[in-house]
């Protein structure tokens, strides 16, 4: 990548109508059937505050082990519209900070995954796990990235439960002796309720199959203009396996097939990557090089076979914004967005309600930032991704040290905080609508 210089609402379902009855909006009639429905569909469609500010929710309590919790600490800096967070200092590798549901366990098929904020006073990780009241599970547990500034996590519930039905308790493990950590606004987002609908089973076997070459870059062209393309040791070469895909963008200057190789880490990489040309050394322009982009994604879809829900779309920097422009006007396309040193609307040529409006669903966001960036400062940067938060996305918003480019060493740079910090997010279980 090369220094650029230029800069849910969730898909609700509605119930389907019950064969012989009718439902509010279905038959024009209402009754006690049609409220018990409408109750359902609240109770499904309604996220749960965990923690908030000073205190669990009622009726989740503290259950911790090992940790030495605050429940109402006040140490600096705190989350923007807070007074105070949870403070937790393990007293060893494998202590955790447990809040417990302790009146009974949730249906984990009422949720789709666990949102919190959270740092720490130095950069490490926890492992987040969920476990019934009497301490079944916790053995599948996921590596959430700490910073010293406050990020926002969201964790798919099923990446956690493993063969859980229910869960009572939410668990963060420490990895490692003396760790202190702060975690604030928990909350169990629900998963919206499903309807009776058929959706598509259109066959994602590609129309004119490519002859694979894997673990190497290729150029190739769409309709638009070129790409590079990086097929991964695990892609079935026989097309019968749909697979994720990556659509990424370079910054000012850049080179797509230079971009392809950053993006792809080889060994048990499990996406297809392609970064798009046709403005290598160059700038983008969001208002017209958007064809460019989706031209690409749709000729690798002749070609390869693509999990067409499971496509994310990145960039860094002017391609960051390509990728905001693409993702805002083409939602449904992609299950969400990577983005380094961008900002969601600034440079991208359409203004944030324009943009916020356009989106046919609220999709996953993980946005890197780098605290001395001075292309992109990152005082607006957390304005504008802020706004994405209010607004309903899942943003997850990493903050690390370092300038709008900074060379790579062994633990730190713009691609090596790209390829630690974002690529991992292609394996968080990310889904666009149906």
């Amino acid at each position: 990548m090369v220094d650029s210089n230029t800069a849910r609402i969730r898909v609700i379902g509605t119930l389907a109508c019950f064969v012989g009855t009718a439902l509010a909006g279905c038959g024009g009639r209402s009754d006690s059937v049609d409220e018990k429905a409408e109750a359902v569909a609240e109770a499904l469609t309604s996220d749960m505050t965990v923690y908030t500010n000073t205190a669990p929710a009622s009726p989740w309590q503290d259950w911790s082990w090992s940790t030495t919790v605050a429940l109402a600490n006040g140490d600096a800096p705190l989350a923007a519209g807070s007074t105070s967070q949870i403070k937790a200092t393990a007293a060893n590798a494998g202590a955790a900070l447990s809040l417990a549901h302790w009146s009974a366990d949730l249906a984990a098929a009422d949720y789709d995954s666990i949102a919190f904020d959270v740092r720490a006073p130095s950069s490490s990780s926890v492992l987040l796990a969920v476990q019934t009241l009497a301490g079944g599970g916790g053995t599948v547990q996921v590596a959430v990235p700490v910073t010293t500034t406050w990020t926002r996590q969201t964790v798919k519930l099923s990446a956690l439960q493993g063969s859980l039905a229910t869960f009572g308790k939410i668990d963060w493990i420490s990895t490692k002796s003396a760790q202190t950590f702060y975690v604030d606004n928990v909350k169990l987002v629900a998963k919206a309720p499903t309807t009776t609908t058929t959706t598509s089973t259109t066959s994602s076997f590609p129309t004119a199959p490519l002859t694979v070459t894997k673990n190497d870059v290729v150029t190739l062209n769409s309709s638009a203009g070129p790409y590079s393309l990086y097929v991964p040791a695990a892609y079935d070469a026989t097309h019968q396996t749909p697979t994720k895909l990556l659509l990424w963008m370079h910054g000012c200057g850049g080179e797509a097939y230079g971009d392809a190789w950053e993006i792809s880490p080889g060994g048990t990489q499990s996406w297809i990557s392609v970064s798009v040309g046709g403005r290598d050394d160059d700038c983008w322009n969001p208002s017209t090089d958007v064809p460019l982009a989706l031209a690409a994604l749709d000729d690798v879809k002749r070609r390869l076979n693509v999990d067409p829900r499971r496509v994310v779309i990145g960039g860094y920097s002017s391609g960051g914004d390509m990728a905001y422009r693409t993702a805002f006007y083409n939602a449904k396309r992609f299950a969400g967005i990577i983005a380094e040193n961008t900002s969601p609307f600034r440079d991208t040529g359409s203004s944030q309600s324009s943009s916020l409006a356009a989106a046919g669903w609220k999709f996953n966001v993980a946005h890197l930032a780098h605290l001395s960036d001075g292309t992109y400062p990152i005082g607006p940067v957390r304005t504008e991704t802020d706004a994405l938060t209010a607004a309903g996305y899942p943003m997850t918003r990493i903050e690390r040290p370092g300038t709008h480019w900074d060379p790579d060493t062994a633990s730190s740079g713009t691609d090596y905080d790209m390829r630690t910090y974002l690529l991992r997010y292609l394996d968080s279980g990310w889904v666009a609508p149906p």
